[in-house]
């Protein structure tokens, strides 16, 4: 483990007026995996088994070495302070697990490992510091998912579901294919077809709809999901391989806690993997930039700057970002 200093830069924007604070890791990472505790706290994880923390803001990152293995990918996070976290690695087999730590991360305890071949986890979501989920790729004909009721400690598998479509699989790109409010979860997916898994009862059943989102490509699909109290959803995605290009099916909206959804009319986003409710704001990012809406999403407005990979929101509008190439992103929106 070591600490390392950061140097801190305002990235103004002239036409927003929203602005992130940019930091930047000395690490060779794409960092895909957050979690937001407050202003001071927050978790990354990403490629190059790269496992940072900050407790100051952002000032300063401690890592972690999880693994001996080089080339982890630690694709999602889920925090509940600055001493217990859990964290998701991604890839086929026995890469994919979950690991846990409950004093600052001086210890680390594999608490799930896949036993399916071509398993692949996808994302995790709690509920609270007890309950959570964890879905991955297809296994026998269903979506892979499991759920915990001690805090990550042991998981059972749910195997009451939907059937899957061949071809369809979720996204490991941001953590936020999957999203839980109050005892809802919704789980997005992609590939040929793109569609919405949600349970009511905290993953118990399970009802599947379908989607007006780019869909149809190994590359297109359902990236990220957001929801408020109000029951609106949003969620955006499209074609990672075209992620520069602002397509009219990039972002679309549910009023009806995800039961029916509909494409923004008029609107062009290009391809993006996060998205959050941020008080009354939607804040959306991607590879290629950011962008803000003040209206439910019928308009968008640039963040200058660059893009981010996943978003997270803290307490009283904190939200912090991580991308490509070790980026850090932090922000107040307090409209």
């Amino acid at each position: 483990m070591s600490y390392f200093q950061l140097v801190l830069t305002l990235v103004l924007s002239s036409t927003t007026g929203l602005s992130w604070q940019l930091y930047n890791l000395d690490k060779d990472t794409s960092l895909r995996g957050i979690a937001a505790v407050d202003e001071k706290v927050c978790w990354v994880g990403g490629s190059n088994s790269v496992l940072a923390k900050t407790i100051d803001g952002g000032s300063s990152w401690k890592y972690f070495d999880l693994v001996d293995v080089p080339d982890a990918e630690f694709r999602d996070i889920q925090a509940f302070g600055p001493d217990t976290a859990i964290v998701m690695s991604a890839g086929e087999g026995d890469k994919s697990k979950i690991y846990k730590t409950t004093d600052g991360g001086a210890t680390w305890r594999v608490v799930l490992e896949n036993e399916y071949p071509k398993g692949f986890f996808n994302g995790i979501a709690f509920w609270n510091d007890q309950e959570g989920i964890l879905t991955g790729d297809p296994v026998e004909g269903k979506l892979f998912i499991m759920t915990t009721k001690d805090g990550g400690e042991s998981w059972q598998r749910v195997t009451d579901l939907p059937e899957i479509v061949a071809g369809e699989y979720g996204f490991a790109a941001s953590g936020s294919h999957i999203t839980v409010l109050g005892d809802h979860v919704w789980v997005g997916t992609g590939g040929s077809v793109a569609r919405i898994f949600h349970s009511a009862d905290r993953g118990v059943f399970w009802v599947v709809t379908g989607s007006p989102i780019l869909q149809g490509a190994a590359s297109q699909g359902i990236f990220s999901m957001a929801f408020s109290d109000t029951g609106m959803g949003v969620a955006v995605g499209g074609d990672y391989t075209d992620e520069a290009i602002p397509g009219d099916k990039n972002v679309i909206y549910s009023q009806d806690k995800g039961n029916s959804w509909t494409v923004y009319k008029g609107q062009k986003l290009p391809f993006r993997s996060a998205i959050r409710f941020v008080n009354d704001v939607i804040l959306v990012s991607g590879p290629s930039g950011s962008e803000y809406s003040l209206d439910k999403g019928h308009s968008w407005m640039k963040i200058n700057g660059q893009g981010f990979h996943t978003l997270d929101v803290a307490t009283h509008g904190v939200v912090w970002a991580a991308g490509s190439g070790g980026r850090i992103g932090k922000m107040i929106i307090d409209k």
